[in-house]
């Protein structure tokens, strides 16, 4: 199996290619430290350095490496965490909506739109090559955080029917209004994919 590698050379804004990918700012001096180029021949590790993922040419994704960060004087969190570490690329999901793929809502009831938008976040995130546990972070947006309160053991079930036990870093955000009229909730998320 073929693989390639790309290394962000941030300082110059120059791209630069050898034989292993992944993409990742790399500090100019690590970069230029590493080889003339900075190329990273294969085998000049044992391992990539923290902060480099190796992606196959066939465009598979592996399970990302994410550790969970949770301070031990912080009380534990019930269907999040309060942070994660990861060292791949990343895939920034823009904000999703509860409607259908042809722009319509089938549906008013915000459990459903919730539903929904997680369907197409996990869509944005599948067509990456990566799955459910990839996500690292989540925002949510809601227009009523009142009923998000109140209808949070549907909300679970909804959440676990997708993403199973697998809770990434999340916040939730009250707003007065979305840009599309009829949707209740908008949700953005980053996936690492390795």
């Amino acid at each position: 199996m073929e693989i390639s590698m790309v290394i962000s050379d941030t300082m110059q804004g120059r791209w630069a290619r050898g034989p292993a990918a992944f993409l990742w700012a790399v500090p100019y001096s690590t970069v230029h430290r590493a080889a003339p180029g900075g190329v990273l021949p294969l085998g000049t590790e044992s391992r990539p350095p923290f902060g480099l993922g190796w992606v196959p040419s066939d465009g598979r994704v592996n399970p990302p490496p994410m550790d969970i960060i949770q301070p031990a004087h912080f009380p534990r969190p019930r269907g999040y965490v309060n942070g994660t570490l990861t060292s791949g690329r990343l895939l920034h999901i823009a904000g999703q909506i509860g409607w259908e793929l042809d722009g319509s809502f089938a549906n008013e009831d915000f459990i459903y739109q919730f539903g929904r938008a997680l369907d197409h976040v996990l869509d944005i995130v599948r067509a990456a090559g990566a799955g459910p546990e990839s996500v690292a972070s989540m925002t949510i947006y809601v227009c009523n955080i009142q009923e998000y309160r109140e209808r949070a053991v549907e909300l679970g079930s909804v959440w676990r029917a997708r993403f199973g036990r697998h809770y990434p870093a999340m916040a939730l955000v009250g707003v007065a209004a979305l840009v599309e009229p009829r949707a209740k909730v908008e949700i953005q998320a980053v996936a690492e994919l390795n």
